[in-house]
């Protein structure tokens, strides 16, 4: 684990950490936090290059308080409205903290993983996708060693109502647009249609992403997913 966490210290070699600036402005966050930020950044890259020794749990804190205040600001009023400024701004504290606990001893995957999930989540992509990268590597990391036990082939029995012939709804074949316009949709005609999504990575057996327990729990077992409200996420809620 640790050669993994040092090939992405190589990898991110202070461009990213470094990028921030390009994506927010003083004119919307405060000098005051910016220069918090700023000096925590500093930190973490004097870490990376054993300059001098840091206070990691002082550095951690200080990045809590930062979340937790940028928390605030992106849940006042409607998402559509906030700043893209205090996206970014998560999203590049979640980074940061993610690599300062990269350096506790034993590294805390889960955490780790739950720092990245909440940036990607809260604000756009960063450069080279980086906090996906790194929450991707994490979690591959996390999948090769554990030691969980899980029965994929155990199949949850449901028991079906049965169904009236008069009142069962007719099965068709993918039809083109025509058809079912002439034939259902102008009759507003219930119909199942089968067939239709087999193009679908998540259906097709041939794409290596058919959706299954074992595909699931690989990709994101341990992931923290959003759940969305609504017709869209930036709604009014």
């Amino acid at each position: 684990m640790v050669e993994v966490i040092n090939e992405l210290r190589i990898l991110e070699n202070g461009k990213i950490l470094c990028s921030w600036k390009k994506y927010i402005s003083p004119q919307v966050i405060s000098d005051t936090i910016l220069s918090t930020f700023q000096r925590v950044n500093e930190n973490l890259y004097s870490k990376f290059h054993n300059r001098h020794q840091i206070n990691l749990e002082e550095n951690l804190l200080c990045c809590e308080n930062l979340i937790h205040y940028t928390w605030e600001q992106l849940n006042i009023g409607n998402w559509k409205d906030v700043q893209l400024d205090w996206r970014y701004f998560y999203g590049y504290l979640s980074l940061v903290k993610a690599f300062f606990l990269s350096f506790k001893n034993p590294i805390p995957c889960m955490d780790i993983l739950k720092t990245c999930d909440m940036g990607l989540i809260m604000s756009p992509s960063l450069p080279n996708n980086f906090l996906a990268k790194f929450a991707t590597i994490i979690h591959q990391y996390k999948i090769g060693t554990c030691d969980l036990e899980i029965n994929f082939s155990k199949k949850l029995k449901i028991d079906l109502p049965t169904i009236k012939h008069e009142n069962s709804i007719e099965r068709i074949n993918f039809p083109d647009i025509t058809t079912f316009e002439i034939d259902y949709f102008r009759k507003s005609k219930p119909v199942i249609i089968e067939n239709a999504l087999n193009h679908w990575p998540a259906l097709d057996p041939l794409s290596g992403r058919r959706w299954s327990l074992q595909y699931l729990f690989k990709t994101c077992g341990f992931r923290t997913v959003p759940v969305e409200i609504g017709s869209r996420y930036t709604g009014n809620f």
